[in-house]
């Protein structure tokens, strides 16, 4: 899981596309970067680094490029070792001496990249599974870029949501099933943009005109004409990831059709509706950023009073994916700080989004033990996370997730945590709030039912 964005056709095209890979920092801060075409040369630039958006990619850096055509990526590593960052450029000729000059960015996770390797064993630098998209073209039929994307295309399965850019313009593509959010927008001045979110559009001053669907491949070329086409038909049943509502995507953000404030405000409803009457407390407070929005329609169901009980360090990194387990204990320390006039002496209920690692939960809870809290009881706006996500987010193992390590038995995951109870969002009760749509979610974490066949042997740096 990771936030990409694309600009084509705007004057001064790599500042507004760090400005969009600014609003999609929540999606990833391992590292990023953008490439962008030199004119009239038509040859490739990729600038990349470790790092947040703010330390790679200054204005200092992105002011003096004229590029007409950018893509960029803001990286959140799901498992193994970072070899690479993105954007993945260079330069190749296919069989028949035709040079392509090409830089790629991904948001997902390709399954079967083994049997992948294994069909197409060259030299690869990286364990990305991107990095076999971007290694697969030269062997595919074609004579041009689009036609050897599309044959790519057929190559692979899993979660994807791809940029390509080359001396034609932007290519994007987003796989049958629609894992991963992709969106386009347009300006008065012939600007062509994409972003794995719409309020990445807001900082680039671009209007919002649709998602890119899923199946659906879409060429952009300089002067910002677009052409769409299929490159497969969509699933009869959609496969959008429904933890994107309830952890990364923000509030001001509309997601698979879906805003992003309503819809997180709706699973504190229903969690509250479910728990009426078995819980009770003084106040109700949120593990900010990500549950505010939640943990307010809880509160405001069951009639308790919304309080700031936690203070959210805002120049911290989001501790879900902060790589490493002692890493993530670190900055979750650094992250909050308790309001101990809010807690002392009262019986606190802590709504967060999910119980993943329980990383978070634990420290959070000790603290406002120390900080005076007579009860915390834990409520938890989604359904207990058993099993490894295998489209793009950070749940690797089993042994990882606390409910699946015991069982999901909430009476066992309160004594680890300290908590005094917890109680989680049941999924009949997640699908009622996804509604009609409620059939084109993926719930694989939350049930073991995968509607891709994963690579259990892969150990890829996936985008």
């Amino acid at each position: 899981m990771c936030g990409i964005v694309g600009v084509v056709g705007r004057e001064q095209a790599a500042t507004w596309a760090s400005r969009g890979l600014y609003a999609l920092q929540h999606r990833g801060h391992d590292s990023c970067g953008v490439a962008w075409l030199n004119e009239p040369e038509n040859s490739i630039e990729v600038r990349s680094g470790m790092g947040a958006v703010a330390d790679v990619l200054p204005d200092s850096v992105t002011k003096p490029l004229p590029a007409r055509a950018v893509i960029g990526q803001n990286l959140y590593t799901t498992f193994g070792h970072t070899h690479s960052t993105q954007p993945f450029g260079g330069r190749f000729w296919d069989k028949e001496g035709r040079r392509f000059d090409v830089a790629l960015v991904h948001n997902g996770q390709i399954c079967g990249i083994e049997k992948l390797r294994r069909r197409y064993p060259v030299m690869y630098r990286s364990e990305s599974d991107t990095e076999i998209i971007f290694s697969l073209l030269p062997h595919m039929p074609g004579t041009t870029l689009a036609e050897k994307v599309r044959a790519v295309l057929g190559e692979i399965e899993g979660a994807y949501s791809l940029l390509f850019l080359h001396p034609g313009g932007v290519i994007a593509a987003r796989d049958a099933r629609g894992f991963r959010p992709l969106t386009l927008a347009e300006d008065d001045r012939g600007g062509v943009f994409f972003a794995s979110e719409l309020n990445a559009f807001d900082l680039m001053n671009a209007k919002f005109t649709r998602e890119v669907a899923p199946g659906e491949m879409v060429e952009v070329s300089l002067d910002g004409s677009l052409r769409a086409s299929r490159f497969c038909d969509p699933a009869p049943n959609l496969s959008q990831c429904v933890f994107e509502h309830i952890y990364f995507a923000r509030p001001d953000n509309q997601l698979f059709g879906k805003a992003g404030y309503s819809t997180q405000r709706a699973l504190g409803r229903q969690a509250a509706r479910e728990l009426k009457g078995r819980v009770d407390a003084d106040i109700v407070i949120a593990v900010p950023d990500s549950a505010n929005v939640a943990t307010l329609g809880f509160a405001d169901e069951l009639g308790l009073p919304f309080e700031i009980g936690l203070i959210r360090h805002h120049y911290a990194a989001r501790t879900f994916i902060t790589r490493g387990q002692s890493n993530r204990e670190e900055a979750v320390r650094l992250k909050f700080n308790v309001i101990k006039d809010v807690v002392k002496g009262r019986r606190v209920i802590l709504g967060d989004d999910s119980l993943v690692r329980a990383t978070t939960s634990r420290i959070v809870i000790s603290m406002l033990r120390q900080g005076g809290a007579r009860e915390v009881r834990l409520v938890l706006f989604s359904p207990p996370i058993t099993h490894p996500c295998h489209y793009g987010i950070n749940m690797a193992s089993p042994d990882e997730l606390v409910a699946s390590r015991y069982q999901s038995d909430t009476a066992v995951i309160a004594r680890q945590i300290g908590a005094d109870s917890v109680h989680y969002l049941s999924l009949p009760g997640l699908r009622e709030v996804m509604g009609a749509d409620a059939k084109n979610y993926c719930y694989a974490c939350m049930t073991g039912s995968y509607p891709v066949t994963p690579d259990h042997h892969a150990e890829s740096c996936s985008s």
